[in-house]
């Protein structure tokens, strides 16, 4: 890789060849698999699914009532995409 110092003794200048010929040699799938983790499977005593959880938000009585009327509006994406249970 031929590479010059800018005369403003700043910085590197490359040359195009160069950088798309070390963006080819460095990568790949087989580099991509290399680097991800594998872990074993948990299994439902290490999940801690057992037991259902219940969390109770508390709300101010002067934020109540437009609670109330937006509830739908809030209500909806949490269920649908978090796939959470709202009571």
């Amino acid at each position: 890789m031929a590479a010059m110092m800018d005369d403003e003794g700043g910085g590197m200048v490359l040359a195009a060849a160069d950088v798309s010929g070390a963006a080819a040699g460095s990568g790949g799938a087989a580099s991509d698999e290399a680097m991800v983790p594998e872990f074993p499977a948990l299994t439902a005593a290490e999940l801690g699914t057992d037991s259902k959880e219940y969390r109770r938000v508390r709300v101010p009585p002067h934020r109540l009532t437009p609670l109330r009327t937006e509830w739908n509006v809030i209500m909806q994406p949490v269920v649908e995409h978090l796939m959470l249970q709202i009571r």
